[in-house]
């Protein structure tokens, strides 16, 4: 059995580190936005985003850095792109209906079925459920964004780190069966909480 991966080369590309951000799609931001967050990603920096000129079209790429652990490593996702004007736009309407679309249920089977183990798994859940839930609540990609990653010198838990610690306490301190369904339930409804309150 072997292990590798599919690469796809992208010719009349550059580094998006080399352009302003102005230039960039808002959409193309929105998605990368989006996608980041679902996975995690520890490092999203303008270095791993490509640029074609032709089409004004921005490329994620390099995600050797995603699905982290949510019990030791979820403080380390970083998103270069709340630093962009377009992650404080709204959401458009097409990236809204594909946020509710995701079946979170189904993309876990998938995770599960290609060997990530549960730990990795339970940050998907978490991560998803934030995004899910904050474009119910209109919130930008720059407001869900900084509830995910740590914010200043990132030495204090982000909001989702939080959240994740008070759901576990929860369990601790109930009789409550901590099975995936019971603790997605009671994780949603701190953090619906917490987004009604920003």
């Amino acid at each position: 059995e072997k292990f590798g991966s599919i690469q796809e080369y992208l010719p009349e590309t550059e580094s998006a580190a080399d352009y302003g951000t102005g230039v960039f799609n808002v959409d193309d931001v929105h998605r990368i936005g989006v996608l980041d967050i679902r996975i995690m990603n520890c490092d999203r920096h303008s270095g791993n985003m490509l640029f074609c000129e032709k089409t004004k079209r921005l490329v994620p790429i390099d995600h050797g850095l995603c699905f982290p652990s949510a019990f030791t490593e979820m403080g380390n996702a970083s998103f270069d792109w709340l630093l962009f004007p377009q992650a404080k736009k709204p959401f458009s309407a097409e990236t809204l209906a594909q946020i509710e679309a995701i079946d979170l249920e189904r993309d876990l089977e998938v995770l599960h079925e290609l060997g990530m183990c549960e730990e990795q798994l339970l940050t998907v859940l978490m991560s998803t459920t934030v995004l899910k839930l904050g474009a119910r609540l209109g919130k930008t990609l720059y407001e869900i964004g900084t509830m995910v990653q740590r914010q200043g010198d990132r030495q204090k838990p982000s909001v989702l780190e939080i959240m994740f610690s008070r759901t576990c306490d929860l369990f601790q301190d109930s009789e409550l069966t901590c099975s995936w369904s019971v603790f997605e339930q009671v994780f949603a409804q701190l953090v619906w909480n917490y987004q009604m309150c920003m």
